[in-house]
């Protein structure tokens, strides 16, 4: 279990936190965002301009990642 897999579980839990994760997420960035973690995971949340209901939090590799960090 990666880093980013413990971070997930708590941002996909079933209580208002993951929806306020989104949310903040959303706030600051207004756009896609990767998390890395020392452990050498990624959570990269994508942004979908339409509702925060809609963004996604996904885990990837370094090979697998949607943008150019």
């Amino acid at each position: 279990m990666t880093k980013a897999h413990d971070a997930l579980c708590l941002a996909t839990d079933n209580t208002p936190i993951s929806n306020n994760i989104k949310r903040l997420l959303r706030l600051i960035a207004c756009d896609d965002v990767i998390m890395a973690f020392k452990d050498g995971s990624y959570l990269v949340y994508k942004y979908n301009d339409i509702s925060y209901r809609q963004d996604k939090l996904i885990i990837a590799q370094s090979d697998d990642l949607p943008f150019e960090i």
